[in-house]
């Protein structure tokens, strides 16, 4: 033991050696097992997001034409109802008019 109990600096260093050696080779093969884990799984999901992706530019065109065709009938339902008051005001001076030219048979009778 007395090259042990001489020695404890020099085992320690290679002990130390050792275990970063296996704890680097550990790292390193798990770190491909990884990588080729993340490519695989990468294949597998490039086309399923770029499905995705398309659908989403077919959904936002939709919803651009739906918001055009909206503006487009909001913009009519305004000129109706812009149309509907000025039927109205024609309405009312008719009625008005009306009932000016009926006013002599209601005092002369028919």
């Amino acid at each position: 033991m007395g090259w042990i109990d001489d020695n404890l600096v020099l085992i320690s260093l290679i002990a130390l050696a050792i275990l970063v050696v296996v704890g680097l080779t550990l790292i390193t093969v798990r770190s491909i097992s990884l990588y080729r884990t993340v490519r695989g799984s990468t294949k597998t999901v490039d086309p399923h997001v770029a499905m995705l992706t398309q659908s989403i530019g077919q959904a936002e065109g939709r919803v651009a034409g739906i918001t055009a065709n909206q503006e487009e009938l909001s913009a009519t339902i305004e000129r109706v109802s812009a149309q509907t008051q000025e039927l109205g005001r024609l309405v009312s001076v008719a009625s008005t008019a009306i009932a000016v030219l009926r006013s002599p048979i209601k005092y002369f009778g028919r």
